[in-house]
């Protein structure tokens, strides 16, 4: 528990520290897949991307859980977008299957999704998944804001009337 109250604050290496004693010392019980998960998360949170790869690799194959298989999944798509990769397969993996549970603890998808469809000037598939991330209830502030300002670019790409276009800008520096 303490491991996931230092995820929450951000404090990746107090998580890592708890959850490599939980791992180490009840590693072989019921909740070794949430110790291998916690592990691998406050990795990556410190960016020990490749230990934190090993790890959510290593959820992957041991864990049946569909929450923290989804997680896992989604940070490996997470770690191949920060190093400019391509994390599209992975993120498409995820949508294939039933939408609303994956998605459920993992609005960010919507996002990164949306941002890697922009780079490749498919507009109308990044419009729709930017709006489902603004659907979403638990979504980030800051990726609020990137999604705003990308749905104002959006429009500036698809030469919609100036006026709009300013609105979308105006909005996006009003927040």
């Amino acid at each position: 528990i303490a491991g996931a109250f230092w995820l929450k604050e951000r404090r990746g290496d107090r998580a890592l520290a708890n959850f490599e004693r939980a791992r180490r010392e009840y590693g072989s019980g019921d909740l070794s897949c949430v110790y291998l998960t916690g592990f691998a998360e406050a990795n990556f949170l410190l960016r020990n991307l490749s230990q934190a790869k090993q790890s959510f690799e290593s959820v992957l194959q041991k864990c049946t859980n569909l929450r923290l298989r989804v997680g896992a999944e989604m940070r490996l798509g997470d770690m191949d977008f920060l190093q400019n990769r391509s994390g599209k397969p992975r993120y498409e993996k995820i949508l294939g299957g039933n939408l609303a549970s994956q998605t459920l603890f993992h609005p960010t998808i919507f996002y990164h999704l949306g941002e890697l469809n922009f780079r490749d000037q498919n507009y109308a598939q990044s419009q729709t998944l930017f709006s489902n991330y603004l659907k979403h209830p638990a979504r980030e502030p800051e990726c609020t804001m990137m999604v705003n300002k990308r749905i104002a670019d959006i429009s500036l790409a698809l030469d919609r009337p100036v006026d709009e276009v300013k609105g979308l800008y105006l909005a996006v520096f009003e927040h």
